[in-house]
């Protein structure tokens, strides 16, 4: 009995001095929710707590502590927002609506280079390509397509 009583005052505690800061996350020119975009809350630089929004844009974040806190949202398409000095009190209720403007737009990072394509010979260098003449056939004891592969230079790596 006595650790469930301990237990339980742990439990509420916990939630009487905790704090939630929720909100909604809209894109500020056409005002649709903004699925997925990550909230971070920061305290001097250090990650204290984060977060996704749901299918509505709305997020909810549990803070351990009261104090003044730095928020940063980020969503694909749009610059990073950074929110500063966020006061969070226990006794007070904590919404923070952030609208997303100035949508930029994406480029490529690595742009688009078409392939090299090796050529299969040089016209100007004559050794990039071995043939033999149906005259060499004929004069050729080898008659079978193996043979006649048999007899031509080996390409060899200099590895």
């Amino acid at each position: 009995m006595k650790y469930l009583t301990v237990l339980l005052f742990c439990l509420f505690t916990n939630t009487l001095f905790s704090q939630t800061l929720t909100g909604k996350v809209i894109d500020a020119e056409t005002g649709e929710d903004l699925i997925g975009a990550n909230i971070v809350v920061q305290k001097e630089g250090v990650f204290i707590a984060g977060c996704a929004t749901d299918w509505d844009g709305n997020y909810s974040l549990k803070l351990e502590h009261e104090g003044i806190y730095d928020l940063e949202v980020s969503y694909i398409g749009f610059p990073h927002k950074l929110i500063k000095n966020v006061a969070i009190m226990i006794k007070s209720p904590s919404v923070l609506n952030v609208g997303m403007d100035g949508a930029v737009e994406l480029t490529c990072w690595y742009p688009y280079t078409p392939a090299y394509k090796i050529p299969v010979y040089e016209r100007d260098n004559p050794n990039t390509i071995n043939t033999i003449s149906a005259e060499q056939i004929r004069q050729s004891p080898n008659k079978s397509v193996k043979g006649l592969i048999g007899t031509m230079p080996v390409i060899s790596s200099g590895f």
